[in-house]
C-alpha cells in the first residue's frame, strides 16, 4: 500500500456517482467506512514505525516534489523507449480506442476507465522521480492498464471481425516478445553495464534514447547470458558466489547486493 494510492479514490467515487445516482448515506458510509478504518490502522502503522502517520519508510523519497514538466513527464511514460507505456504494452494502443466504444455501451466504466488514466499519467508525468527507478517499463502506470485491457475487449466485442481478431492477438504477442527478455534475465544487468561505460548520461539516455534503452539492449543480453551459461566454469562459479556471500551475510538487506553480484557471474 502505497500513499499514492488515493489519488484513485475520486475515480471511484465518480464511477459510484454516475453508476448509482440514487446512493443513500448509508450506502457511502458502508463503502467508506472500511476504507477509513484501513487508512487509519496504516497510518497508526507509520506512526509506530516511523514516527509519522503519513511516513511510508521511504526516507530518501519523503521530500519529493512535482518539478517534472508534465510534458517530459507525459511522453516519458506513454512513448518514451525507456518507460513508455504504449511500446512497453501495445494493446494499450487499443485500449484508448476502446474508451470509446465503451462510451457508447457503458458510459460509467468508460468514464472510470478514462480518468484513471489521465488522473495517473498527469500526477506521475509531474512527479519528480516519474521513471520509478531502474524498473522494466512504467511501474507507476500499471494499474491502470487492466482498464485499457478491458477496454480493449470492448472494442473487439463491438465487432468481433477478422481484422480486430487479428490486431488484437498482434499486439499480444508483440507485447509478450518486447517483455519476454526482462523475464529470462535481469534488465539492471545491461543497466549496471551501462552505467559504468557512461555515468553522467545513462540513464537519460537508456530512456530517452531508442538503441540504448532496454526495450532494444535486453535481448542481446538474453543472448549473451544463454552464451555464458553454456561455459563449464559458469555454474560452479554461481555457487561460489552464493556459498562467499552466504558466509557474510547480515540480514534481509544483503539479498539485493547478493542478486547484484550474480549478475556478473
Amino acid at each position: 500500500m502505497r500513499e499514492r494510492s488515493v489519488i484513485m479514490l475520486p475515480v471511484f467515487a465518480v464511477y459510484l456517482l454516475l453508476k448509482h445516482p440514487k446512493f443513500v448515506l448509508k450506502n457511502w458510509i458502508a463503502i467508506g467506512s472500511p476504507i477509513a478504518i484501513a487508512g487509519g490502522l496504516i497510518a497508526l502503522e507509520n506512526w509506530l514505525r516511523f514516527g509519522s502517520p503519513p511516513s511510508f519508510g521511504f526516507i530518501a523519497l519523503q521530500h519529493t516534489s512535482f518539478t517534472t514538466p508534465i510534458a517530459l513527464g507525459v511522453y516519458g511514460l506513454l512513448l518514451s523507449p525507456g518507460k513508455g507505456l504504449l511500446l512497453y504494452n501495445p494493446i494499450a494502443w487499443l485500449g484508448l480506442i476502446g474508451l470509446f466504444t465503451l462510451a457508447r455501451r457503458r458510459s460509467p466504466e468508460a468514464v472510470l476507465y478514462a480518468l484513471a488514466f489521465i488522473i495517473e499519467v498527469i500526477f506521475f508525468g509531474a512527479y519528480e522521480f516519474w521513471t520509478g527507478g531502474w524498473n522494466w517499463g512504467p511501474r507507476y502506470l500499471l494499474p491502470i492498464l487492466p482498464f485499457l485491457i478491458l477496454a480493449a475487449g470492448a472494442w473487439l466485442q463491438a465487432n468481433p471481425s477478422r481484422w480486430r481478431r487479428s490486431l488484437l492477438v498482434a499486439a499480444c504477442l508483440i507485447g509478450f516478445f518486447i517483455n519476454l527478455p526482462a523475464v529470462l534475465v535481469d534488465h539492471s544487468r545491461y543497466l549496471i553495464a551501462f552505467s559504468e561505460r557512461d555515468p553522467d548520461h545513462y540513464l537519460n539516455r537508456s530512456i530517452l534514447q531508442l538503441q540504448d534503452s532496454p526495450i532494444v539492449q535486453q535481448w542481446p543480453t538474453v543472448f549473451e547470458v544463454a552464451a555464458l551459461s553454456t561455459k563449464p566454469d559458469s555454474w560452479p562459479a554461481a555457487h561460489r558466489a552464493i556459498d562467499d556471500h552466504l558466509q557474510s551475510y547480515s540480514g534481509p538487506q544483503d539479498v539485493e547486493s547478493l542478486s547484484t553480484h550474480l549478475l556478473w557471474v
